[in-house]
């Protein structure tokens, strides 16, 4: 039973949030698909971070402008790409939504994916921060940089 119960912890690894209510349900087979349903949503909520972080730096630009209504277009640019990043991931529309902007009306969340897609099959460019200067970069190479570990 003991390495059972070893086996079952290494699922909890890294997951503070998780309950021993929880794990002793997961442990006798109940709840097992909420457990990693919520592993999951707890894993992607650490990859938004990790993508928002690297979208800001990218693109040069402020936090507190995400959130914003502002059409400023290397703002708008770094929305749609945080928007269709995390939903390549698994993240639905209005988790996107609810994280970037705040609120659940996910309509303009959609759009902006396939406004992003249309722009790329398109061949325009974005313009980014590289080191020292903003030059233009075409959509697919932006997705390789932000898609690295």
């Amino acid at each position: 039973i003991c390495s059972e119960v070893r086996k079952r912890l290494r699922d909890f690894d890294n997951h503070p949030r998780m309950s021993l209510i929880l794990f002793a349900k997961y442990f006798n087979g109940q709840g097992r698909d909420r457990v990693l349903r919520r592993r999951k949503q707890l894993q992607l909520q650490r990859e938004f971070e990790t993508v928002k972080a690297a979208v800001i730096k990218l693109f040069h630009i402020a936090e507190e402008t995400l959130a914003d209504n502002g059409r400023y277009p290397r703002v708008v640019a770094a929305r749609m790409f945080i928007v269709h990043i995390m939903h390549k991931r698994g993240l639905s529309y209005p988790d996107i939504c609810k994280r970037l902007l705040g609120h659940k009306a996910h309509a303009s969340v959609i759009t902006s994916d396939q406004r992003l897609r249309e722009r790329m099959l398109a061949g325009d460019t974005f313009e980014v921060w590289d080191g020292g200067q903003f030059v233009q970069m075409a959509g697919s190479e932006i997705l390789e940089r932000l898609e690295k570990p």
